[in-house]
């Protein structure tokens, strides 16, 4: 029997945690907020800028503003420090709007302060932020968790379309102590794999039953996981030769069992 690939791709998503409320504009600034714009980009993957956002339509009186950003790491080294005017590199994204890049990166645990200012005094509009992993808390804790997601890994090669589908529903809990992050979860969920090789197809429809995952991560590095699983389902084979010849073969999974261990 042809030999069934299957490939996951987990993705990892920085998210901004803000550590206390943006900070109220003095009465003779005009009202802006803070906002992060971790977006993506074509480069890097991640771009690290942050929006001005005005209630009323800029004027000319903008170029008043500034702002000052600080980028520290998980031990509160500096990495980097940006002064900005609109004559340097902010940026209009529209009449109420005003774009600020940072020429760093963000990792877990990292800390950025940005402030602004007006006609060089500080406006009263501040915010702290600290960088974490989609799901993981920074502060040590132990809490109960429920997870819905899927891996869904598609892709075209010189044999055709290749699709490898992972869904999971599942509760456990998760434990931080310090930089240790561990998870364990417990639930069901399905496998469908279209495999496309030189000379035959294999569809594979799996129910799992039964899904167990256990995770480690410290410093928001993925160190271990185990994922085991069993199910039932079907499974379809075609089969053809350089005369045309085809074979299709139909059959019904009793009993499956999989498992993925990653070890770093």
């Amino acid at each position: 029997m042809p030999r069934v690939r299957f490939s996951i791709l987990l993705l990892a998503t920085l998210l901004a945690v803000s550590l206390e409320p943006v900070v109220s504009a003095q009465p003779n600034v005009p009202s802006h907020v803070i906002q992060v714009d971790w977006t993506g980009d074509n480069e890097s993957g991640q771009a690290h800028a942050y929006r001005f956002v005005f209630d009323n339509a800029l004027n000319s009186t903008t170029a008043q503003f500034s702002a000052e950003a600080e980028h520290r790491d998980a031990a509160g080294t500096l990495i980097d420090s940006v002064s900005t005017t609109l004559d340097d590199d902010l940026e209009f994204l529209d009449d109420r709007t005003l774009r600020m890049s940072m020429p760093t990166a963000t990792s877990f645990g990292d800390s950025i302060s940005i402030e602004t200012f007006w006609d060089g005094n500080p406006s009263g509009v501040s915010r702290e932020l600290q960088a974490t992993v989609w799901n993981q808390p920074i502060a040590d804790h132990e809490v109960t968790i429920t997870t819905n997601w899927n891996l869904n890994h598609s892709y075209e090669d010189e044999n055709g379309s290749q699709h490898y589908l992972l869904l999971f529903n599942g509760r456990g809990w998760q434990e931080r102590q310090g930089e240790v992050l561990q998870a364990w979860e417990l639930g069901d969920g399905a496998i469908i794999i279209r495999d496309v090789g030189e000379n035959e197809t294999i569809w594979l429809n799996l129910t799992l039953e039964e899904i167990w995952r256990n995770e480690t991560t410290v410093g928001g590095q993925l160190r271990s996981q185990y994922f085991a699983a069993q199910g039932w389902g079907s499974l379809i084979i075609e089969m053809s030769d350089e005369d045309m010849d085809s074979m299709r073969i139909s059959g019904n999974v009793n009993s499956a069992s999989f498992n993925r261990n990653t070890v770093d």
